[in-house]
């Protein structure tokens, strides 16, 4: 995890160098916002299924990127 997208994806790279491409492809690789951001949207249907209402927003959607 990083705060720049350049540098998500020069770690990218960098790890994929080393494993190869498709190993490289298999692991989180990202910046935090972005994480935060997937973590909320693959947990969201939790907050429905137990009827509270989803707490996330995304304001800024550049700063997912």
């Amino acid at each position: 995890m990083t705060f720049t997208t350049a540098a998500a994806s020069e770690m990218r790279e960098r790890i994929g160098a080393i494993t190869g491409k498709a190993i490289a492809k298999e692991l989180t690789i990202s910046t935090f916002h972005s994480f935060s951001l997937q973590l909320c949207h693959s947990h969201g249907e939790k907050y429905v299924a137990l009827n509270l209402i989803q707490i996330f927003t995304l304001i800024c959607p550049q700063s997912a990127d």
